[in-house]
């Protein structure tokens, strides 16, 4: 296991590349489509191989380009620029099977050019992700 500081980019880069040359991790596909309700789609999740053990299959709709106008304190009058805000979550248990599927509404106040899909598997044992992917929402509402 590896930590480090986040602004060392530099050793971020490096722990970034050797963990994309990591063996034995989950290989997966999340796809979108329409749902039963105007913007709560269905998702489903493939894995390439069924598991061995139980997996935490994590989802969240992140917004970038948001800004926040400072009102007090130290950065009063400041502008600050974020971005991956989480704007709903969903985590699903992952076990003896190779695909699962879930519903997650698409946040109505978030700007959809600036949202996309997170998706994430991690350890349930140890907390630690096996494996990530992103899916812009362009895809699911048809603006790719």
């Amino acid at each position: 296991e590896h930590a480090f500081v986040g602004h060392n980019e530099k050793e971020a880069r490096a722990l970034i590349k050797r963990s994309l040359q990591q063996q034995n991790v989950p290989k997966f596909e999340v796809q979108l489509h329409p749902g039963e309700s105007a913007g709560v789609p269905n998702l489903t999740l493939h894995l390439e191989e069924t598991p061995s053990k139980p997996l935490i299959w994590n989802l969240a709709w992140v917004e970038g380009g948001l800004e926040t106008k400072v009102k007090a304190g130290e950065n009063q009058g400041r502008r600050l620029h974020h971005e991956n805000v989480v704007r709903e979550y969903l985590a699903r248990r992952v076990e003896g099977v190779a695909d699962a599927s879930a519903t997650l509404r698409v946040p109505s106040e978030a700007n959809p050019q600036n949202l996309k899909l997170i998706s994430w598997l991690h350890d349930p044992s140890t907390g630690k992700v096996l494996s990530a992917t992103s899916v812009p929402v362009s895809t699911y509402l048809g603006n790719p």
